[in-house]
């Protein structure tokens, strides 16, 4: 597109089953609310709800299921799943870097991790205006994850 829209979902749900020592053994899934959509402006954000993208009374959830885990360095990892937005699931592989674990002020460990992946719009059916010059296909995936030790 001809410029950039940075936005957030507000309301999402996840876990890591597993051992958090051992990454590599672990599963992570995930869903988010796609109504929580926030973009800072409401009338974009309605449209994004409406059937011309992510279509939320239809489809209120997009999700993803890790298949595997492969450490690539120190504190890097691919985490390589499958994506549900709408009524696609397709398998994606983010790009994920460990950012460590402490103790809360519970007692419980606390993990977190940075993880980005690039998908297109149009492969997921969020086809609205898919030969627009302002609306791009390829939409960034940026998740800022922690999880806590049950």
């Amino acid at each position: 597109g001809i410029s950039f829209v940075n936005g957030s979902f507000n309301s999402f749900e996840g876990f890591v089953e597993g051992d958090l020592n051992s990454l590599e053994n672990a599963s992570i899934e995930f869903t988010v609310d796609a109504g929580s959509i926030d973009t800072r402006i409401e009338p974009r954000d309605q449209h994004l709800r409406s059937t011309d993208f992510f279509d939320v009374e239809k489809y209120p959830k997009m999700s993803f299921k890790s298949t595997s885990i492969e450490k690539t360095g120190d504190k890097n990892y691919k985490l390589i799943g499958l994506l549900t937005v709408k009524d696609v699931t397709k398998p994606v592989t983010f790009e994920v870097k460990y950012g460590g674990k402490i103790v809360g002020r519970d007692g419980k460990d606390v993990i977190g991790f940075t993880a980005k992946n690039s998908i297109n719009r149009l492969d997921y059916n969020v086809a609205y205006d898919p030969d627009s010059k302002a609306i791009a296909k390829d939409v960034d995936l940026v998740l800022y994850m922690e999880f806590v030790a049950n």
